[in-house]
């Protein structure tokens, strides 16, 4: 393998979000061609078995990494000049650097990067670059530790005030999308590629049919009567399907699984704030599955109790008891009251 490869022109376009980047491959090239050469043509060997985002995230991740090297040490021009002292270095500029909120980095994000890094070094290694570096520089110990706390669930009361409300909602897309987040345990992503004709007699019970998606596999899964009645219920109201998916947004448009970025709703609930675009609850958790076998303790796993309210695991607004769906800019969320003690 040549390190000193064309540098591919599509490098710079990989990068996602849009906006002016902090760096460019083209300022980090002025001062370290070989190096540059050497991450292209790793990041062009990566499309071809990684999913775009795991190689927009390593790309990022090499891009930083080059930048801190290049700009410490001007003498240092390729992969293979990278020593110890260099991933020392990297490793206190990540601690000292600040995100977009102006707080330091989390410590998965650091163990991230310095993973990216790690990998790219034994791929290179194994792959008999030219430009490869003549050992593995960053060690197990190099990782910060991360904290390990109990996750916080719905406890039983919480759980049922929560499915009563959803049973109650108006909103039969919203109710739905939450009801399968709960009771089959798919992600997000898999709800929002869901076919219309996903749901398939099998056997003496109905099952769906999840599509492939982040774990490379499609699958059938039991349903519950409830869902059964309930899909049936919903594509009656909603008519023929115009995108072959089961979820169509109000603009005719299939349902993404991404943050949504529409404007927030014009009209919020009245006891509640209006929520800002965020995560949206994760279903892939394997005690959601429990739910199939009546378990009420761990339906929608993917939230818990802070401060006495329901909110979103992950969701750090703060903005109340809000379960966040794919919505598609309708607004919809499903709000439950709950006069808790903060503990």
């Amino acid at each position: 393998m040549n390190a000193l490869a064309r540098i591919q022109p599509s490098l710079e376009v990989r990068r996602r979000g849009g906006g002016t980047p902090e760096v460019t491959w083209a300022e980090i090239s002025s001062r370290a061609p070989v190096m540059v050469a050497t991450m292209a043509s790793y990041l062009d060997q990566l499309e071809v078995s990684a999913r775009p985002g795991t190689v927009a995230d390593a790309e990022l991740a090499l891009r930083f990494f080059a930048h801190q090297v290049t700009e410490a040490d001007p003498t240092c021009v390729s992969v293979a000049a990278i020593g110890r002292p260099h991933i020392e270095g990297f490793k206190r500029w990540l601690v000292a650097r600040r995100g977009n909120t102006g707080k330091p980095l989390a410590t998965m994000t650091i163990r991230h990067r310095l993973s990216t890094v790690r990998t790219f070094f034994e791929r290179i290694m194994e792959w008999d670059y030219d430009d490869a570096p003549a050992r593995l520089f960053i060690y197990m110990s190099d990782f910060p530790a991360l904290d390990e706390p109990l996750p916080k669930f719905l406890d039983d009361p919480m759980a049922a005030k929560f499915m009563a409300a959803l049973a109650e909602d108006p909103n039969l897309r919203r109710r739905l999308m939450v009801e399968l987040l709960a009771r089959t345990g798919m992600r997000v992503g898999e709800l929002a590629g869901l076919e219309d004709d996903a749901m398939i007699h099998k056997g003496d019970g109905h099952r769906l049919r999840i599509p492939i998606g982040k774990l490379h596999n499609d699958r059938h899964v039991p349903l519950h009567p409830m869902l059964v009645d309930l899909i049936g219920e919903y594509r009656a109201m909603r008519g023929p399907s115009r995108s072959g998916h089961l979820f169509e947004r109000d603009d005719d448009r299939q349902t993404s699984g991404h943050r949504p970025r529409s404007s927030p709703p014009t009209a919020p609930h009245a006891r509640h704030p209006v929520h800002q675009p965020g995560h949206e609850p994760r279903g892939h958790c394997r005690p959601a599955r429990a739910s199939l076998h009546g378990h009420d303790a761990y339906l929608c796993p993917h939230l818990r109790r802070d401060g006495g309210r329901c909110v979103l695991q992950g969701d750090r607004s703060g903005r109340g008891p809000v379960l966040r769906t794919l919505g598609a800019g309708t607004g919809d969320h499903v709000n439950v009251e709950h006069q808790g003690d903060g503990q």
